[in-house]
């Protein structure tokens, strides 16, 4: 019996994979379920795909349940989920939320999911930490981006021109640091604003990048000039 148990890192995988799904989902990309189980079940070498794919099934189930952000495309059939395993679903979900990633898509499933929610500034970190891998990347708080975006209420800081369109989760801004992580820029709000794909493009790449820079810094109230 033991065998069959869930561990708390296998049942981790299987939330992680959930949130790649919803922030798919969230972007109206197609995908096909059986695909993503496919994938937990790669993760996961002990666990057969069917096995994986009623675990995602549970995972849909016990967050509805629960009140959370989940989607239906695994199914929400009752399944026998047992009570601890439905609480030990909910709470690494709720662990996650909170959790700094490296990972993009993870970033953006838990930004998204704690869009409109937040009541108070996040901290951030001073000095994120970073790994290395074809590329340095940051790894990054969703809490940070979710509050960039609630604060532009779906207005670009750049140009001030509302949100090119709508995605499933709201107006589609992306968050960018002024001052670029990869030269020591903090990960925090005082450091991050949310503009359209054409703002940000023009923020690394314009001939008057820095004269956007500084009308962004001059502007925008809560930016602190680094």
């Amino acid at each position: 019996m033991a065998q069959n148990l869930w561990s708390d890192d296998e049942l981790a995988e299987a939330i992680r994979h959930f949130r790649l799904a919803m922030d798919l989902e969230a972007r109206g990309v197609d995908f096909k379920p059986v695909d993503i189980s496919k994938g937990l079940a790669k993760a996961l070498p002990n666990r057969a795909q069917d096995k994986a794919s009623r675990r995602l099934s549970n995972v849909a189930v016990a967050l509805k349940d629960a009140g959370r952000p989940h989607t239906a495309r695994f199914g929400l059939t009752q399944t026998r989920v047992g009570t601890n395993v439905r609480r030990r679903i909910v709470e690494l979900w709720d662990a996650q939320e909170d959790e700094a990633t490296f990972d993009r898509e993870e970033l953006s499933a838990r930004a998204q999911a704690l869009r409109g929610t937040l009541t108070s500034k996040p901290p951030g970190n001073q000095t994120p930490p970073t790994k290395t891998t074809t590329v340095v990347v940051h790894k990054r708080d969703p809490k940070v981006v979710a509050w960039v975006l609630q604060a532009a209420a779906g207005v670009c800081e750049g140009c001030q021109s509302a949100a090119p369109f709508q995605t499933a989760s709201g107006p589609f801004l992306e968050v960018h640091h002024l001052k670029p992580l990869g030269e020591g820029g903090p990960d925090i709000v005082e450091n991050a604003v949310a503009i359209c794909p054409n703002c940000h493009r023009a923020l690394h790449h314009a001939s008057d990048r820095a004269a956007r820079r500084s009308d962004i810094e001059g502007r925008v109230a809560r930016i602190i000039p680094l």
